[in-house]
Formats: structure tokens, C-alpha cells, sequence
């Protein structure tokens, strides 16, 4: 059902458009009709066959093998996330930050460190904000020891991820729209 301005109906009969089974309304319903709204009410036509303001219909149900891909999309876009996160790792008797930039620094540093040797008092801040003092050596004990806790890391990710997609895989619609991928709850 399309909705008619009366004001314009010699344009739509001249066009062919008028339809026959035009309702005149009221200028009140009119306005009522058109007035600015926020309670989400939309036009539809009522069983008497005016125009009345009535909710929406509900939206179409997502197909479960959208909901799927949808799902899938977001574990790979959290296993990203997690990949690209900041870890803590024990080594020598100190806790240190580690992760993808961590890496970037330590293989710098010890690129530097091989090429020009190690100034007197080379420290590594430890992730308690301790300088400690190390060698090329031990400055190399500690980026195994990191390389280690994010292979550790990545390994936890990816078995998370592929949990989650068979978790995925065997889920109904219901369960799949309030879908969020996670680490387990202790």
C-alpha cells in the first residue's frame, strides 16, 4: 500500500498512478500519521484498511550458517587481538614483558649488541621496572625464555580458537546470536 498527498491527485490521474482503492483521511490522521516520532511505531495499514502507526515487524531471522561465518569471523579477529597482546614470562628470577614488540626489541638489541658489543652497564628492564644488568649472553638466555612464553602463548591461543570453532560448529541459532569469543571462566 503506497500513501497519496490529495493535494496532488490530478497529477497522479493524469500519470495513470492514482489507485482505485484510494482512502481519503483526515487531516488529524494526517498529522498524526506524519508527525516526528521516537517510540519506533512505523505506517502499515490496519485491518479496516486505513493507514495506522503499529511496531515493526520482528527483523528476519539470520540463517544459522551466517551466524556461523559471523561467529567464526569474530574468533579469528580475537585471536588476532590475543596474538598481538602483551605477556609476562618468568626468567632468571624476574618477571618481563613479552609479545610481538617485545621480540622486535630484544632481536634489535641483540643485533646491535653482536655488531657493536655490549657497553659497561647494560641493563634490561624487567616488568617490575628492575634494571637489570645482563651480557650479550644472558640478554640472549632471556630473549629463549621469551621466545618460549609467546610460542606458549600462541599454542594456548590456538587451541582456544579452534575450541571455540568446533563449539561453533555445533551450535544452534539461539546460542550463536549471543556468541563472544573468550578464555574460558575459572
Amino acid at each position: 500500500m503506497g500513501f497519496f498527498d490529495a493535494d496532488q491527485r490530478a497529477d497522479y490521474e493524469v500519470a495513470g498512478t492514482w489507485p482505485d482503492d484510494a482512502v481519503e483521511i483526515s487531516d488529524a490522521l494526517y498529522r498524526s500519521l506524519m508527525a516526528p516520532r521516537d517510540d519506533g511505531k512505523v505506517m502499515d495499514v490496519s485491518p479496516d484498511g486505513m493507514p495506522a502507526l503499529v511496531d515493526p515487524p520482528p527483523p528476519a531471522p539470520v540463517p544459522v550458517d551466517a551466524l556461523r561465518q559471523l561467529a567464526r569471523d569474530a574468533i579469528n579477529q580475537w585471536r588476532d587481538r590475543q596474538e598481538q597482546g602483551v605477556i609476562q614470562f618468568e626468567h632468571a628470577g624476574h618477571r618481563w614483558d613479552g609479545g610481538l614488540k617485545v621480540r622486535d626489541r630484544l632481536n634489535t638489541t641483540l643485533g646491535t649488541l653482536k655488531a657493536y658489543g655490549v657497553p659497561d652497564d647494560f641493563f634490561w628492564t624487567s616488568a617490575d621496572n628492575i634494571d637489570v644488568p645482563m651480557t650479550h649472553l644472558e640478554l640472549q638466555a632471556l630473549y629463549e625464555a621469551h621466545e618460549r612464553a609467546v610460542f606458549y602463548q600462541g599454542w594456548q591461543i590456538h587451541q582456544r580458537q579452534r575450541e571455540l570453532k568446533r563449539q561453533v560448529d555445533a551450535a544452534d541459532a539461539v546460542w550463536l546470536q549471543t556468541f563472544v569469543p573468550n578464555w574460558p571462566m575459572d
